[in-house]
């Protein structure tokens, strides 16, 4: 070959591997916009808890499903948690998600009073009635709920 064809030769080659590559490119950005994460539909939940007429900073709130209808891709009846701020304001989470499932929940609110995060089974300061033993329930609409109010009593 004559260096003029070779030179032809080369830069074809790397003209169809730069389409090539553009053409992948292309397709991996089309598969990558058009997904889309699937998973229950969820309603805004937020709301306040006090203990003894005072916000209850750093809790936690469980909402455990007690009738909790599967979305329409087979995928539901998830809880969701929350944790309160300094003033007692909390904002449920199904995974990273904010809101609940429309539904019937079993509420589960908990405090610690660990001196170390590593206590594998730091006391709980608020009565088990709030926790472990806890009958309180909550039914979210479809709508959501942003007035949830839990007003506790340490006896």
């Amino acid at each position: 070959m004559f260096p003029i064809q070779s030179y032809q030769l080369f830069a074809q080659l790397e003209n169809l591997k730069m389409r090539y590559l553009l053409s992948l490119t292309f397709c991996l950005f089309m598969i990558g916009c058009g997904y889309k994460v699937e998973g229950p539909d969820i309603a805004p939940v937020r709301g306040m808890v006090t203990l003894d007429g005072k916000p209850l900073a750093n809790a936690s709130v469980e909402f455990q499903p007690i009738n909790v209808a599967m979305s329409e891709n087979g995928l539901g009846g998830s809880g969701a948690n929350g944790f309160t701020d300094e003033a007692g304001q909390f904002t449920m989470y199904v995974g990273s998600r904010a809101g609940a499932q429309a539904g019937t929940y079993r509420v589960l609110i908990s405090k610690s009073n660990s001196a170390t995060d590593t206590d594998p089974a730091p006391p709980q300061i608020l009565p088990p009635k709030y926790n472990s033993q806890s009958q309180m329930e909550v039914t979210i609409p479809e709508r959501g709920n942003t007035e949830l109010n839990f007003e506790l009593e340490s006896n």
